[in-house]
């Protein structure tokens, strides 16, 4: 680490250390649900496109989306949450993640920014506990879930 410092000053580069334990993560919304994804597993977020009907499907899967020759299953959360209407929005996205090797998309009402979080702001001991959420996060007081992208991925292949 203190080589790639002096090899970044030596070249005139800024010099940004991160805080030790700094987590990014993908600020999401469905309805008035607020989530976090794991910047990690996010490959990109694509604005709403024609996505396929896939006939016989089960109810959770929008359908698939031809992303650059690579064929992706788009899923909806609002189910798993009992978030009832769908708003397709100028805002919303879908955001492609890589879950065992494979890409999903999971449909969002909203993706708007990305979290800087420390191992601070993370809750041991939240007040809720979700089935869909892997750990919880304090921003501001509020508690945010982030998505166990494993266990959305299992259910879904699982259907």
């Amino acid at each position: 680490m203190i080589k790639e410092i002096l090899l970044k000053k030596a070249k005139g580069l800024p010099v940004v250390e991160k805080p030790e334990g700094l987590r990014k993560f993908v600020d999401c919304k469905i309805g008035n649900l607020r989530f976090f994804i794991e910047m990690e597993s996010v490959r990109e977020l694509a604005p709403l496109v024609s996505i396929t009907n896939i006939p016989g499907a089960d109810y959770n899967i929008l359908g698939v989306l031809n992303l650059r020759g690579e064929i992706v299953v788009v899923i909806d959360l609002r189910e798993k949450f009992k978030i009832s209407e769908v708003k397709k929005t100028i805002l919303s996205r879908i955001v492609i993640v890589n879950v065992e090797g494979e890409l999903i998309g999971i449909f969002v009402d909203e993706a708007s920014n990305i979290v800087e979080v420390t191992k601070e702001q993370f809750i041991d001991s939240p007040k809720r506990a979700e089935p869909f959420y892997l750990e919880y996060i304090d921003i501001e007081g509020e508690e945010i879930g982030v998505l166990d992208l494993k266990k959305i991925y299992l259910d879904y292949k699982i259907k």
